[in-house]
């Protein structure tokens, strides 16, 4: 199956980006309650970014980019399917 993302490295050292291949929108008050039900702890929440972690620290924005403080591709692209199964 196609992954509905692209990852590629971040501008930041130690992290990777999944962009969605087609345009996306997360509502991100509604992605928060499933992230936290979930077990994703809560770092920031704005209108603009939610900042999460489980096992890593994730940034989501409303334009469905995750960029993910890993550097490794396979670990980002299961996290990022893990998030857009969610808002699937």
């Amino acid at each position: 199956m196609e992954e509905p993302f692209i990852v590629k490295p971040c501008k930041e050292k130690g992290a990777l980006e999944a962009i969605p291949k087609r345009e996306r929108y997360f509502n991100l008050k509604r992605l928060l309650g499933v992230l936290l039900s979930k077990g994703y702890e809560l770092k920031v929440d704005t209108p603009f970014v939610l900042v999460v972690q489980k096992e890593r620290e994730i940034s989501i924005f409303p334009s469905g980019r995750l960029l993910i403080k890993s550097s490794d591709p396979k670990e980002v692209k299961r996290i990022a399917r893990e998030i857009y199964d969610l808002v699937s």
